[in-house]
Protein backbone atom coordinates (compact mmCIF):
# COMPACT_ATOMS: atom_id res chain seq x y z
CA UNK A 1 0.00 0.00 0.00
CA UNK A 2 1.07 3.68 -0.28
CA UNK A 3 1.21 7.23 1.71
CA UNK A 4 -1.94 8.40 -0.83
CA UNK A 5 -4.06 4.92 0.08
CA UNK A 6 -3.19 5.49 3.78
CA UNK A 7 -4.46 9.35 3.65
CA UNK A 8 -7.96 8.04 1.29
CA UNK A 9 -8.27 5.94 4.24
CA UNK A 10 -8.22 7.98 6.74
CA UNK A 11 -9.86 10.99 5.31
CA UNK A 12 -12.81 8.34 4.80
CA UNK A 13 -12.64 6.57 7.93
CA UNK A 14 -16.26 5.63 9.24
CA UNK A 15 -17.06 7.78 12.48
CA UNK A 16 -20.16 6.87 14.41
CA UNK A 17 -22.58 10.32 13.27
CA UNK A 18 -25.79 10.48 14.91
CA UNK A 19 -27.88 13.62 15.72
CA UNK A 20 -25.48 15.68 13.48
CA UNK A 21 -22.69 15.05 16.02
CA UNK A 22 -19.42 12.72 14.90
CA UNK A 23 -17.26 11.21 17.83
CA UNK A 24 -13.65 11.70 18.22
CA UNK A 25 -13.15 8.39 19.75
CA UNK A 26 -11.43 7.04 16.65
CA UNK A 27 -9.49 10.09 15.47
CA UNK A 28 -8.42 10.19 18.83
CA UNK A 29 -6.82 7.12 19.51
CA UNK A 30 -5.07 7.00 15.97
CA UNK A 31 -3.57 10.47 16.85
CA UNK A 32 -2.36 9.34 20.17
CA UNK A 33 -0.54 6.04 18.34
CA UNK A 34 1.17 8.51 15.92
CA UNK A 35 1.86 10.78 19.25
CA UNK A 36 3.34 7.53 20.94
CA UNK A 37 5.40 6.68 17.76
CA UNK A 38 6.99 10.61 17.72
CA UNK A 39 8.15 10.40 21.08
CA UNK A 40 9.76 7.24 20.64
CA UNK A 41 7.51 5.40 23.41
CA UNK A 42 6.01 2.89 20.73
CA UNK A 43 9.05 1.29 18.47
CA UNK A 44 7.47 -2.05 17.43
CA UNK A 45 4.10 -2.62 15.71
CA UNK A 46 2.83 -3.78 19.29
CA UNK A 47 0.46 -0.98 20.39
CA UNK A 48 -0.94 -2.68 23.44
CA UNK A 49 -3.97 -1.19 25.71
CA UNK A 50 -1.55 0.34 28.28
CA UNK A 51 -1.18 3.16 30.35
CA UNK A 52 0.51 4.94 27.80
CA UNK A 53 -1.98 4.64 25.17
CA UNK A 54 -5.09 5.82 27.07
CA UNK A 55 -3.04 8.48 28.53
CA UNK A 56 -2.17 9.63 24.97
CA UNK A 57 -5.49 8.53 24.00
CA UNK A 58 -7.27 11.12 26.89
CA UNK A 59 -5.06 13.84 25.63
CA UNK A 60 -6.02 14.36 22.19
CA UNK A 61 -10.20 13.50 22.90
CA UNK A 62 -9.92 16.45 25.42
CA UNK A 63 -9.01 18.87 22.79
CA UNK A 64 -11.58 17.01 20.42
CA UNK A 65 -14.53 16.47 22.83
CA UNK A 66 -17.89 18.12 22.71
CA UNK A 67 -20.39 18.14 25.41
CA UNK A 68 -21.44 15.12 26.24
CA UNK A 69 -18.95 12.55 25.29
CA UNK A 70 -17.01 10.41 27.29
CA UNK A 71 -13.31 9.37 27.22
CA UNK A 72 -13.69 5.63 27.10
CA UNK A 73 -10.03 4.41 24.97
CA UNK A 74 -11.71 0.78 24.90
CA UNK A 75 -14.26 1.80 22.40
CA UNK A 76 -11.81 2.64 19.91
CA UNK A 77 -9.61 0.20 20.64
CA UNK A 78 -12.08 -2.51 19.95
CA UNK A 79 -14.17 -0.83 16.93
CA UNK A 80 -11.23 0.23 14.45
CA UNK A 81 -11.00 -4.00 14.16
CA UNK A 82 -13.50 -2.85 11.31
CA UNK A 83 -11.25 -1.03 9.57
CA UNK A 84 -8.44 -2.52 7.13
CA UNK A 85 -5.87 -1.54 8.46
CA UNK A 86 -6.24 -1.73 12.44
CA UNK A 87 -5.78 -5.74 13.13
CA UNK A 88 -6.28 -7.51 16.63
CA UNK A 89 -4.04 -10.26 17.68
CA UNK A 90 -5.96 -12.63 19.98
CA UNK A 91 -4.45 -14.35 22.80
CA UNK A 92 -4.29 -18.05 22.95
CA UNK A 93 -7.58 -20.30 23.03
CA UNK A 94 -9.85 -16.92 23.05
CA UNK A 95 -11.09 -16.99 19.21
CA UNK A 96 -14.73 -17.98 19.79
CA UNK A 97 -15.37 -15.58 22.63
CA UNK A 98 -13.65 -12.84 21.21
CA UNK A 99 -15.59 -14.18 18.38
CA UNK A 100 -19.35 -13.44 20.39
CA UNK A 101 -18.31 -9.83 20.86
CA UNK A 102 -19.92 -6.92 19.16
CA UNK A 103 -18.75 -4.52 21.21
CA UNK A 104 -16.79 -4.04 24.90
CA UNK A 105 -18.01 -2.41 27.65
CA UNK A 106 -15.55 -2.77 30.12
CA UNK A 107 -11.79 -3.17 29.70
CA UNK A 108 -11.21 -6.76 31.20
CA UNK A 109 -12.71 -7.21 27.46
CA UNK A 110 -10.17 -5.86 25.83
CA UNK A 111 -7.25 -7.70 28.44
CA UNK A 112 -9.05 -11.08 28.35
CA UNK A 113 -9.09 -11.03 24.36
CA UNK A 114 -6.65 -8.96 22.64
CA UNK A 115 -2.57 -9.29 22.99
CA UNK A 116 -2.13 -6.36 20.78
CA UNK A 117 -3.38 -4.36 18.00
CA UNK A 118 -0.74 -4.48 15.07
CA UNK A 119 -1.39 -1.83 11.95
CA UNK A 120 -0.50 -2.88 8.39
CA UNK A 121 3.00 -2.57 8.16
CA UNK A 122 3.38 -0.13 5.60
CA UNK A 123 1.83 2.13 7.44
CA UNK A 124 3.83 1.59 10.67
CA UNK A 125 6.40 2.13 8.56
CA UNK A 126 5.52 5.43 7.25
CA UNK A 127 4.55 6.94 10.51
CA UNK A 128 8.12 7.05 11.08
CA UNK A 129 8.37 9.99 9.13
CA UNK A 130 6.96 13.43 10.55
CA UNK A 131 5.86 14.86 7.34
CA UNK A 132 3.77 11.49 6.77
CA UNK A 133 1.98 12.02 10.29
CA UNK A 134 1.15 15.53 9.70
CA UNK A 135 -0.90 14.83 6.65
CA UNK A 136 -2.61 11.90 8.13
CA UNK A 137 -3.15 13.47 11.06
CA UNK A 138 -4.29 16.71 8.52
CA UNK A 139 -6.61 13.96 6.74
CA UNK A 140 -8.31 12.28 10.33
CA UNK A 141 -9.37 16.13 11.71
CA UNK A 142 -10.60 16.70 8.25
CA UNK A 143 -12.86 14.14 8.24
CA UNK A 144 -13.96 14.53 11.78
CA UNK A 145 -15.54 18.05 10.73
CA UNK A 146 -16.71 17.50 6.79
CA UNK A 147 -20.25 17.27 6.42
CA UNK A 148 -21.73 14.11 4.43
CA UNK A 149 -22.48 16.47 2.07
CA UNK A 150 -19.31 17.80 1.49
CA UNK A 151 -17.83 14.49 1.48
CA UNK A 152 -20.29 13.19 -1.49
CA UNK A 153 -19.21 16.28 -3.22
CA UNK A 154 -14.97 15.65 -2.29
CA UNK A 155 -14.97 12.33 -3.12
CA UNK A 156 -17.75 11.30 -5.68
CA UNK A 157 -18.58 12.77 -9.28
CA UNK A 158 -21.29 10.46 -10.86
CA UNK A 159 -20.13 7.34 -9.12
CA UNK A 160 -16.65 7.86 -9.27
CA UNK A 161 -14.01 8.67 -6.51
CA UNK A 162 -10.86 10.35 -7.23
CA UNK A 163 -7.51 10.89 -5.28
CA UNK A 164 -4.99 13.76 -5.54
CA UNK A 165 -1.44 12.42 -6.69
CA UNK A 166 -0.09 15.97 -5.69
CA UNK A 167 2.12 14.31 -2.84
CA UNK A 168 4.13 12.34 -4.23
CA UNK A 169 3.63 8.12 -2.63
CA UNK A 170 6.10 5.20 -2.74
CA UNK A 171 5.11 3.09 -4.60
CA UNK A 172 6.37 -0.49 -4.22
CA UNK A 173 9.09 -2.00 -6.21
CA UNK A 174 8.31 -4.88 -8.19
CA UNK A 175 11.46 -7.00 -9.67
CA UNK A 176 10.71 -8.10 -12.87
CA UNK A 177 9.58 -11.91 -13.68
CA UNK A 178 11.48 -14.08 -15.70
CA UNK A 179 10.92 -13.79 -19.21
CA UNK A 180 9.42 -16.59 -20.86
CA UNK A 181 9.04 -17.06 -24.78
CA UNK A 182 5.51 -18.68 -25.86
CA UNK A 183 3.78 -18.77 -29.01
CA UNK A 184 0.38 -17.38 -29.21
CA UNK A 185 -2.34 -16.27 -31.46
CA UNK A 186 -3.38 -12.72 -30.33
CA UNK A 187 -6.11 -10.78 -32.51
CA UNK A 188 -4.20 -7.26 -32.74
CA UNK A 189 -7.17 -5.97 -34.44
CA UNK A 190 -9.66 -6.82 -31.84
CA UNK A 191 -7.04 -5.80 -28.73
CA UNK A 192 -6.27 -2.40 -30.29
CA UNK A 193 -10.26 -1.83 -30.85
CA UNK A 194 -11.03 -2.65 -26.97
CA UNK A 195 -7.87 -0.44 -26.12
CA UNK A 196 -9.14 2.55 -28.51
CA UNK A 197 -12.31 1.80 -26.55
CA UNK A 198 -10.95 2.00 -23.09
CA UNK A 199 -8.80 5.03 -23.98
CA UNK A 200 -11.92 7.12 -25.32
CA UNK A 201 -13.96 6.13 -22.20
CA UNK A 202 -11.12 7.52 -19.95
CA UNK A 203 -10.78 10.52 -21.79
CA UNK A 204 -14.35 11.14 -22.35
CA UNK A 205 -15.04 10.47 -18.11
CA UNK A 206 -11.86 13.39 -17.50
CA UNK A 207 -13.92 15.47 -19.71
CA UNK A 208 -16.69 15.79 -17.62
CA UNK A 209 -14.54 15.71 -14.52
CA UNK A 210 -13.05 18.43 -15.18
CA UNK A 211 -16.15 20.43 -16.41
CA UNK A 212 -17.59 19.44 -12.97
CA UNK A 213 -14.79 20.59 -11.07
CA UNK A 214 -14.45 24.13 -12.77
CA UNK A 215 -18.04 24.57 -12.60
CA UNK A 216 -18.41 23.60 -8.74
CA UNK A 217 -16.13 26.15 -8.42
CA UNK A 218 -17.66 28.83 -9.94
CA UNK A 219 -15.81 29.15 -13.16
CA UNK A 220 -18.96 27.81 -15.68
CA UNK A 221 -16.71 29.69 -18.61
CA UNK A 222 -13.90 27.98 -17.89
CA UNK A 223 -15.78 24.82 -17.91
CA UNK A 224 -16.96 25.58 -21.37
CA UNK A 225 -14.32 26.06 -23.25
CA UNK A 226 -12.41 22.14 -21.67
CA UNK A 227 -11.37 20.83 -24.98
CA UNK A 228 -11.20 17.06 -25.84
CA UNK A 229 -8.28 17.62 -27.39
CA UNK A 230 -7.18 13.98 -28.64
CA UNK A 231 -10.62 13.71 -29.90
CA UNK A 232 -10.75 17.63 -31.91
CA UNK A 233 -7.49 18.32 -32.64
CA UNK A 234 -6.15 14.30 -33.04
CA UNK A 235 -3.37 12.41 -31.52
CA UNK A 236 0.88 13.32 -31.16
CA UNK A 237 0.72 17.03 -29.07
CA UNK A 238 0.85 14.96 -25.70
CA UNK A 239 -1.82 15.55 -24.25
CA UNK A 240 -5.74 14.11 -24.87
CA UNK A 241 -7.40 17.12 -22.36
CA UNK A 242 -7.10 20.84 -21.96
CA UNK A 243 -8.91 22.27 -19.09
CA UNK A 244 -8.14 24.55 -16.61
CA UNK A 245 -6.16 25.05 -13.07
CA UNK A 246 -7.60 25.01 -9.88
CA UNK A 247 -5.44 25.71 -6.35
CA UNK A 248 -5.46 24.32 -3.48
CA UNK A 249 -7.99 27.40 -2.20
CA UNK A 250 -10.38 26.02 -4.65
CA UNK A 251 -10.26 28.91 -6.90
CA UNK A 252 -9.84 28.01 -10.86
CA UNK A 253 -7.14 29.91 -12.40
CA UNK A 254 -6.78 31.03 -16.14
CA UNK A 255 -4.04 29.17 -16.84
CA UNK A 256 -4.38 26.16 -18.83
CA UNK A 257 -3.89 22.37 -17.78
CA UNK A 258 -2.76 20.17 -20.15
CA UNK A 259 -3.81 16.12 -19.10
CA UNK A 260 -2.61 12.98 -20.43
CA UNK A 261 -5.32 9.82 -19.78
CA UNK A 262 -4.19 6.34 -18.99
CA UNK A 263 -6.73 4.35 -18.66
CA UNK A 264 -6.68 0.79 -17.47
CA UNK A 265 -9.75 -1.83 -16.20
CA UNK A 266 -7.32 -3.10 -13.72
CA UNK A 267 -5.60 -1.50 -10.33
CA UNK A 268 -3.86 1.57 -9.87
CA UNK A 269 -0.34 -0.06 -10.26
CA UNK A 270 -1.10 -1.41 -13.48
CA UNK A 271 2.06 -0.30 -15.78
CA UNK A 272 1.15 1.68 -18.71
CA UNK A 273 2.97 3.04 -21.89
CA UNK A 274 4.03 6.19 -22.35
CA UNK A 275 5.37 7.72 -25.30
CA UNK A 276 8.82 9.80 -25.79
CA UNK A 277 7.00 13.01 -26.95
CA UNK A 278 4.23 12.77 -23.97
CA UNK A 279 7.49 12.60 -21.28
CA UNK A 280 9.17 15.46 -23.34
CA UNK A 281 5.70 17.58 -23.61
CA UNK A 282 5.16 16.67 -19.67
CA UNK A 283 8.92 17.94 -19.10
CA UNK A 284 8.29 21.13 -21.03
CA UNK A 285 5.49 21.96 -19.55
CA UNK A 286 4.89 20.77 -16.05
CA UNK A 287 3.93 23.59 -14.32
CA UNK A 288 0.94 23.28 -16.09
CA UNK A 289 0.98 19.71 -16.99
CA UNK A 290 -1.34 16.59 -15.46
CA UNK A 291 -1.24 12.81 -15.78
CA UNK A 292 -4.61 11.54 -14.71
CA UNK A 293 -4.71 7.63 -14.20
CA UNK A 294 -8.30 6.17 -14.34
CA UNK A 295 -8.00 2.63 -12.91
CA UNK A 296 -10.70 -0.29 -12.25
CA UNK A 297 -12.82 1.26 -14.94
CA UNK A 298 -15.35 -1.09 -15.14
CA UNK A 299 -15.88 -2.05 -11.95
CA UNK A 300 -18.47 -0.70 -9.63
CA UNK A 301 -16.25 2.26 -8.12
CA UNK A 302 -13.64 3.18 -10.59
CA UNK A 303 -11.30 5.95 -9.83
CA UNK A 304 -8.72 8.58 -10.91
CA UNK A 305 -5.64 8.71 -9.61
CA UNK A 306 -3.70 12.30 -10.35
CA UNK A 307 -0.15 13.42 -10.58
CA UNK A 308 1.12 17.04 -11.67
CA UNK A 309 4.53 17.77 -12.89
CA UNK A 310 7.12 16.26 -14.93
CA UNK A 311 6.25 12.68 -14.96
CA UNK A 312 9.93 11.37 -14.16
CA UNK A 313 9.22 13.25 -10.71
CA UNK A 314 6.76 10.57 -10.01
CA UNK A 315 7.38 7.56 -12.03
CA UNK A 316 10.11 5.28 -12.90
CA UNK A 317 10.04 4.61 -17.01
CA UNK A 318 11.69 1.46 -18.23
CA UNK A 319 12.54 0.84 -21.78
CA UNK A 320 9.92 -1.62 -23.76
CA UNK A 321 10.56 -0.57 -27.27
CA UNK A 322 13.33 0.14 -29.17
CA UNK A 323 13.99 1.69 -32.64
CA UNK A 324 16.92 0.06 -34.75
CA UNK A 325 18.66 1.18 -38.03
CA UNK A 326 21.47 0.18 -39.72
CA UNK A 327 24.56 1.93 -38.20
CA UNK A 328 27.80 1.15 -36.58
CA UNK A 329 27.79 -1.32 -33.52
CA UNK A 330 30.74 -2.52 -31.55
CA UNK A 331 30.34 -6.00 -33.55
CA UNK A 332 30.64 -3.97 -36.92
CA UNK A 333 27.37 -4.63 -38.15
CA UNK A 334 26.97 -4.00 -41.98
CA UNK A 335 31.11 -4.43 -42.76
Amino acid sequence: MSLLYYESIFSQLNLHRAGGHTSPHKVAMLLAVMDLVEDGTLTENMIKYSKALTRAFARRFKELQSAGDRARAIYPYFHLRKDRFWHHNLKPGRSEAYARLSTVTTRSQIDDNVAFVSLDQELFELLGNSDVRQLLRDALRDNLTITEEERRARLEVGGWDWLDGSIPERLPIVASPRREYVARHINHSLREAENRKLGESGERFVLHFERFCLTRAGREDLANEVEWTSKERGDGLGYDVRSFQIGDDGLARDQELFIEVKTTNQGRYQPFYISENEVQFSRETQDRYGLYRVYDFYSESPRLYRIHGHVESHLRLNPVLYRADFGYTPEGLGQ
